[in-house]
């Protein structure tokens, strides 16, 4: 009763902003709902038509044979990319109602009465609100679990008309297998309410102590009164208690889970058993074999999910109500801090202005003073990739390499790197982000090298892509995508040109060849190697004259290569102008070999 309780004072909660913020939420969520019901069918009943058809000789006709193929293959096409766009939407608007309760969570903090800043009662409830917040999928999580809940219904529906028109009690195993399923599922629920009430209070002890520790501030004081001891085995004690904690729910949850598993294989050999005898028997045709056998899954399926998406509704809801608890108690309290301070007439003195991201809007454009140094950082760069050509030879390590980057800079006028340099050779080069390590370089191995230097305080950015060797077939085609787009992309950035669109267009192409572009299209460069404007499908606004960015677009093959061509651009009226020149076409070190 109780959890119930809960649902209706959450789906009161939540279901009313989600309608009052954006209703075209619940517009894609009934659609949802409609596809998600009718897509198993297209399958299980194509599939059947489709096998009897072919395995009737006496019958066979092939304009069905072609029907029934049509049938599945558009029909799973269509409920394919359906699902996938109004899924998409859902999140995108989910996202944005768990930035505004963040935000929410923020300003009532703010608004309290500060006397309960130092309260243990409320900071439990804050913290209570705020892992609400971070552990579930917020009011998205829940209104979907209840779509969920009547999606799999009407599948389940679907399935019991099917199979009790056939084999009736080809249903009592996934029943006895549900059974099982709703049991240990509760049990694991029920655990995890339990350890998120448990974990609260030692997390945001953990969390204080971490603080204390890492951060600078306090080191002083820590330092002052010898206390560093008494902080260090306070925090390790928070840190025994997460773990302890941590396992002794986990192994729990282990248990019924393995239960779980057995049941389910259990089950499905039943299924198969009692369809094979009924082959035999010639009661059903094999069509009907693979139609009910794939109704039988999904009925389980569809229950499994019900029952899970019921509990996981209960567990969200009863993690919610800690943030409907925080809003409707200690968030509606007066500001007893502002009200003083109106009282005292300080608010009539002080008046806010926002200033975020005045210094960084001013450093968007480049005067001539600082094109010209940034145009001589990267010629430094340029040079250094001339000499790594030569330099770089089969057995090397990545680590080498990156230390010979660093040496040339030094020896060839600029003050020191403008980041960590990266180079990456092999299944490492798969990793947009990776980090240099002691691998060595092997014979037909792609080695991406992202680097750059400051030469009196101003950055350059450089990435090539370069083979050892030679450069296998299967990269070929990649190398040639990631060229045209970061090409293309060279002739469209110019003054005036939308941002937004430029990265789509790089993002759609790759979509198209099946593969995606899996960080932002460029970013400024100049005092930092990172300015604004980030260049990705975020960014509405458009190219300036005499911004400098980069211009990065790359493709990632996890565990296997990746490729990435990368320039400090210059945007003029007319287009742009590479800063950094060096060739982008196939490079090949070490070419002895």
């Amino acid at each position: 009763m109780k959890n119930n309780k809960d649902n209706i004072r959450c789906f009161k909660f939540f279901g009313k902003f989600a309608w009052q913020n954006d209703k075209k939420y619940y517009a894609f969520l009934i659609l949802n709902i409609i596809v998600n019901s009718l897509s198993p069918f297209v399958t299980i009943l194509g599939t059947q038509y489709l096998i009897d058809e072919i395995a009737d000789e006496s019958k066979r006709n092939m304009f069905w044979i072609v029907f029934w193929v049509a049938f599945i293959c558009i029909g799973s096409f269509i409920c394919s990319n359906l699902k996938k766009w109004t899924g998409e939407n859902i999140s995108r608007i989910g996202e944005k109602f768990d930035r505004i309760f963040k935000t929410n969570l923020c300003m009532n903090c703010i608004k309290m009465k500060f006397k309960n800043t130092e309260d243990t009662d409320v900071l439990d409830i804050i913290k209570n609100a705020e892992r609400a917040l971070n552990e579930t999928g917020q009011v998205n999580g829940l209104i979907t679990a209840l779509a969920n809940i009547i999606t799999k219904f009407f599948v389940a529906l679907g399935v019991v008309v099917l199979v009790c028109t056939r084999i009736p009690w080809l249903m009592i195993p996934v029943i006895i297998s549900f059974a099982v399923n709703s049991y240990t599922t509760s049990k694991v629920n029920k655990g995890r309410r339990k350890f998120f009430k448990e974990m609260s209070n030692v997390e945001r002890g953990s969390t204080y102590f971490n603080t204390e520790l890492q951060e600078s501030r306090y080191a002083k004081d820590i330092r002052l009164y010898d206390a560093s001891e008494i902080f260090e085995k306070k925090y390790d004690g928070y840190v025994d208690r997460i773990y302890d904690t941590s396992k002794k729910y986990f192994m729990g949850f282990l248990k019924y889970w393995n239960v779980n598993n057995i049941f389910y294989s259990v089950s499905d050999m039943t299924i198969y058993i009692l369809l094979v005898v009924n082959i035999f028997n010639k009661t059903i045709s094999i069509g009907e074999f693979s139609s009910l056998f794939q109704a039988t899954g999904e009925f389980a399926s569809a229950i499994r999910n019900i029952v899970n998406s019921y509990l996981e509704m209960n567990y969200t809801s009863s993690v919610l109500k800690f943030y409907i608890d925080f809003v409707e108690s200690v968030a509606v309290e007066d500001n007893e801090f502002d009200s003083s301070a109106a009282e005292n007439g300080l608010s009539d003195n002080i008046t806010l202005e926002e200033t975020e991201n005045i210094i960084e809007k001013q450093r968007f454009i480049k005067d001539n003073n600082e094109i010209e140094l940034l145009k001589k950082a990267c010629e430094i760069t340029d040079k250094c990739f001339e000499h790594l050509v030569e330099y770089i030879k089969v057995g090397m390590t990545e680590k080498q390499i990156a230390l010979e980057i660093e040496k040339f800079f030094t020896e060839n006028g600029a003050e020191s790197l403008a980041f960590e340099t990266i180079v990456a050779s092999g299944p490492n080069s798969s990793k947009p982000h990776a980090k240099t390590t002691e691998r060595k370089i092997d014979l037909g191995d792609p080695i991406t090298i992202d680097f750059g230097c400051k030469y009196k305080g101003y950055c350059s950015d450089m990435t090539r892509t370069v083979f050892a060797g030679f450069v296998p077939g299967k990269i070929r085609g990649i190398y040639n995508l990631v060229l045209k787009n970061q090409l293309q992309t060279e002739k469209d950035m110019k003054d005036g040109a939308n941002i937004r669109i430029l990265a789509r267009n790089v993002e759609n192409d790759f979509k198209l060849n099946g593969y995606s572009l899996v960080h932002a299209l460029g970013h400024g460069v100049g005092l930092d190697i990172h300015e604004a404007p980030i260049v990705s499908y975020k960014n509405d606004n458009t190219f300036k004259e005499n911004m400098v960015v980069t211009n990065e677009p790359g493709i990632y093959i996890p565990g296997e290569f990746g490729v990435r061509i990368e320039d400090t651009t210059l945007i003029t009226k007319s287009g742009c102008i590479n800063l950094t020149k060096s060739d982008k076409n196939y490079i090949i070190v070490d070419k002895a070999k």
